[in-house]
């Protein structure tokens, strides 16, 4: 599990939106999100999970490229 923090790493996320950070969401609003995670194997499925305090959690599956840089963005 990890949390939320100031610092990626292993165990941290952050989470920015036009480059500030930020702790909260409102409806429709998106964010980047930014954790540090274990090197993988192209085309990992990895299953991602968002947790409201109040509400549902939005599961969402995405597959690693089949080509790795040091820095992909999964959309």
């Amino acid at each position: 599990m990890i949390s939320q923090g100031t610092t990626a790493n292993t165990k941290v996320f952050t989470t920015k939106k036009g480059g500030n950070a930020v702790t909260s969401l409102n409806p429709i609003e998106q964010v980047e999100i930014t954790f540090a995670v274990a090197p993988v194997s192209a085309s990992t499925k990895m299953t991602f999970e968002l947790r409201p305090n109040v509400g549902a959690s939005y599961p969402f599956t995405k597959t690693a490229p089949t080509t790795i840089s040091a820095r992909n963005v999964l959309y």
